[in-house]
């Protein structure tokens, strides 16, 4: 970009991840704070979040949680670019269809509430 950031300009996927680590060397970690809720193939996503980490690396996510608008009634929060919300079963059965595990569930006040994993 125009400030000298070596910048990926597509649409994040395994593939993505895949053209990523075939120049630069994996991390060990990779951040998606309200990303997965915009994001049309999550499971693609997060494969390629997998993709990115060394062995012992994280993923640090954080969606909004589907339980806690309900049960405050917060419908306000809902916005029509995002595609999905999440609950804590649903995260659980994505992560383990990519291989990755859950270590950690921290509920945030954000949006109404919000899951970090």
């Amino acid at each position: 970009n125009s400030d000298g950031v070596e910048t990926v300009s597509e649409f994040f996927n395994w593939q993505t991840a895949r053209k990523i680590c075939d120049t630069y060397e994996q991390g060990k970690a990779v951040i998606a704070n309200n990303v997965l809720a915009h994001v049309d193939e999550v499971v693609n996503f997060l494969q390629g979040c997998r993709e990115l980490l060394t062995t012992d690396g994280l993923v640090i996510i954080e969606v909004p949680y589907l339980q806690e608008l309900l049960h405050r009634l917060e419908f306000d929060t809902i916005y029509h670019e995002h595609l999905c919300y999440f609950s804590v079963t649903a995260l659980l059965r994505l992560c383990k269809i990519v291989k990755l595990s859950i270590i950690r569930i921290e509920r945030k006040p954000v949006h109404g509430g919000s899951l970090r994993i």
